[in-house]
């Protein structure tokens, strides 16, 4: 799909970092509040955040930069709907607009203009005859529609105020199949896992160990013989808890999935 210069002027453009927070309740509604791990820093570094009140209602709205696009659908998919203080929150991706300068060819004279310089990718652009129909705006097909996200209601224990969420990969791209115990702080990921494609190089042991075992099948064998050199380097390794277990026969040591 084609689109003219005219329909750009007048679109808004998905930004994925950024989450629009509606209905923010005034005893969350400044900017170290809402940074703190109690509520929304906890899904991630945030760069910038402005709170601003509605000049309609007496509730507040937010406007919070993430460093990373994951963190902000993680955000939205764990306190959209939400109800924080009497007070049920509505989170979305924020939009911007492409700058009219920009459009024209011309060198915008704002050094502190907030609109865009460059071209979106198409998927995130929402045209203006869509906007008024639109509750909940993402892009298409983004990293949004692909998080699987488990969430777990916050309480006095964890010490919480929002939604604690955590990003459900697959089990075979964990840092702890491909990394050693000492080098994981360097390389893991936000969320326990690596992205794919992360991997480091895979260590001997556990080639050795995937040779014969894969944490997505329910059963895999063992040669005994092979059994012990592998255990002697996967003694400390929290691997071994996480994902298999193992028992012991005769001449074979049978590994049961966790996952």
């Amino acid at each position: 799909m084609t689109i003219n210069s005219n329909e750009l002027s007048n679109a808004r453009i998905i930004q994925s970092k950024l989450v629009y927070l509606i209905n923010l309740p005034e005893s969350v509604a400044d900017e170290t509040t809402v940074k703190s791990e109690e509520y929304f820093g906890q899904y991630g570094p945030i760069t910038k955040c402005v709170v601003t009140k509605n000049s309609v209602h007496t509730a507040y709205q937010a406007y919070i930069t993430y460093a990373d696009e994951e963190d902000a659908a993680v955000c939205i998919k764990a306190c959209n709907k939400f109800v924080l203080n009497g007070n049920e929150l509505t989170l979305t991706f924020g939009t911007t607009k492409y700058c009219n300068y920009f459009l024209r060819g011309n060198t915008c004279p704002k050094p502190e203009c907030l609109y865009l310089h460059e071209f979106a990718q198409q998927s995130n652009i929402v045209l203006r005859e869509i906007m008024p129909h639109t509750k909940h705006i993402q892009p298409t097909n983004s990293i949004y529609d692909n998080l699987k996200v488990q969430i777990t209601q916050p309480n006095i224990s964890n010490k919480k105020k929002l939604p604690i969420a955590k990003v459900i990969r697959d089990r075979a791209l964990s840092q702890q199949i491909y990394e050693l115990p000492h080098q994981r702080i360097d390389k893991k990921g936000k969320y326990g896992f690596l992205m794919e494609g992360d991997e480091t190089e895979v260590p001997l042991h556990m080639k050795a160990l995937r040779k014969f075992s894969s944490p997505k099948d329910e059963i895999a064998e063992i040669p005994l013989i092979h059994y012990e050199s592998i255990m002697s380097e996967l003694v400390l390794d929290s691997w071994l808890t996480d994902i298999l277990q193992f028992q012991l026969r005769e001449e074979k040591v049978l590994v049961f999935s966790r996952t």
